[in-house]
């Protein structure tokens, strides 16, 4: 029964694999794996707050069982509930005395402090399951995609002068996906060939220099020719042609991709960064309404999407809509768990343009407590917020 039921949520059967694993359950109420491909089917049917009891389910009997409790932090991101998260992360602390040794459990952690906006964080937990047989390559990839874009900016835009250089995280990147290189002794799957290109290709589109990018745009194009509907290469092919100004192919292959593309679940974080990229062109080009509508199909996956949340705050603002602006960058603010000096600058001054000048205030406060010297918010913003509550 486990196995039939197995199969046809394989094949996307979601009733009768719902069905199967009913009567599976009432057979066997304690089935832990039964439990678990419960989970799994209303996670796939978006019904997050049934997949979520499913999972609290085992965790209660089992807290450090570690494939469920990093299925449960990317549903609590999607579900938009990710503050609660570190309860079941300490509860898995607390559950044995070695459990602080556990590579699992900081995978886990790194996970939630990665969607916490917290890169820092993430790579030290990631670092300390990076030698493990089970959770070592993907803990690697993580650091490697922190590495190449920790503030999840657009890899397209010009670097900012600004920003720091970013060549000593570049070879970071490239120490550890040789590192994983050498460890596989070339015994991997296509799967794990392809992801280690699709990240490989990144690295060099990193570098910003055009040899480098034209080199990740051939090896992206033969993953494509092979697998045209691949998410992934799709996406890193989209911002090859981002970064070298061809608009109109990343947008065609993006627009194609979306519409066709098969939904799978593993690829759910590129096919959000498919639909932002597609959002973003538009917004670009004028095209609000279009940008908005992928922005909402994107929080369709995850509420917790702060950049869908600024996006559709910029299109507010561009309309003038302060009041909406504002509740959008309300939503974009919480989820970068109120980290962004720039979210926060975007959400004060439509505040204050809203006439909700004691928001905008106390913003611009916790804006100056992460960046005391963040331009301009203090004469643009606070002072002219104050000075609206004295008169």
């Amino acid at each position: 029964m486990r196995a039939s039921t197995k199969l046809r949520l394989q094949h996307e059967q979601f009733d009768a694999a719902h069905h199967q694993c009913m009567l599976l359950m009432r057979i066997d109420s304690g089935n832990e794996e039964a439990s678990m491909v419960m989970a799994d089917i209303m996670f796939r049917k978006a019904e997050y707050d049934a997949a979520i009891y499913h999972y609290q389910q085992i965790l209660d009997s089992r807290p450090n069982n570690y494939d469920v409790l990093q299925q449960l932090v990317r549903l609590l991101r999607r579900a938009g509930q990710l503050p609660e998260a570190p309860k079941f992360l300490t509860a898995a602390e607390k559950s044995s005395a070695r459990a602080s040794f556990d590579a699992g459990l900081h995978f886990c952690k790194g996970l939630y402090q990665r969607f916490a906006n917290n890169p820092r964080e993430a790579l030290q937990e990631f670092n300390l399951a990076r030698g493990d047989a089970d959770w070592g390559v993907e803990a690697v990839y993580n650091m490697v995609e922190i590495f190449l874009d920790p503030d999840d900016n657009n890899m397209w835009e010009e670097p900012d002068s600004g920003r720091p250089d970013n060549q000593d995280a570049v070879r970071d990147a490239e120490r550890l996906l040789n590192e994983v290189r050498s460890s596989n002794h070339g015994d991997w799957s296509s799967t794990q060939t392809t992801r280690h290109e699709i990240l490989d290709s990144y690295r060099m589109m990193a570098t910003h220099q055009k040899s480098g990018i034209d080199k990740a745009e051939h090896m992206l194009k033969n993953i494509v020719s092979t697998d045209p509907e691949h998410v992934p290469a799709n996406l890193a092919l989209a911002t090859a042609y981002m970064m070298t100004k061809q608009v109109a192919k990343a947008r065609n292959r993006l627009k194609d991709l979306v519409r066709k593309a098969k939904f799978k679940e593993e690829e759910i974080l590129e096919f959000e960064k498919c639909l932002l990229m597609q959002a973003d062109i538009y917004n670009e080009s004028g095209k609000y309404d279009l940008a908005e509508e992928l922005c909402k199909r994107c929080l369709s996956y995850n509420k917790s999407c702060a950049k869908a949340w600024e996006m559709m705050g910029v299109i507010k603002e561009k309309e003038q809509s302060y009041a909406d602006a504002a509740d959008n960058y309300e939503q974009a603010w919480r989820f970068t768990g109120e980290l962004s000096p720039t979210i926060g600058f975007k959400l004060a001054f439509n505040y204050l343009k809203a006439k909700r000048m004691v928001e905008a205030v106390d913003v611009c406060h916790k804006v100056l407590a992460v960046n005391p010297d963040y331009p301009k918010i203090r004469s643009d913003i606070l002072d002219r917020a104050r000075a609206a509550l004295r008169s």
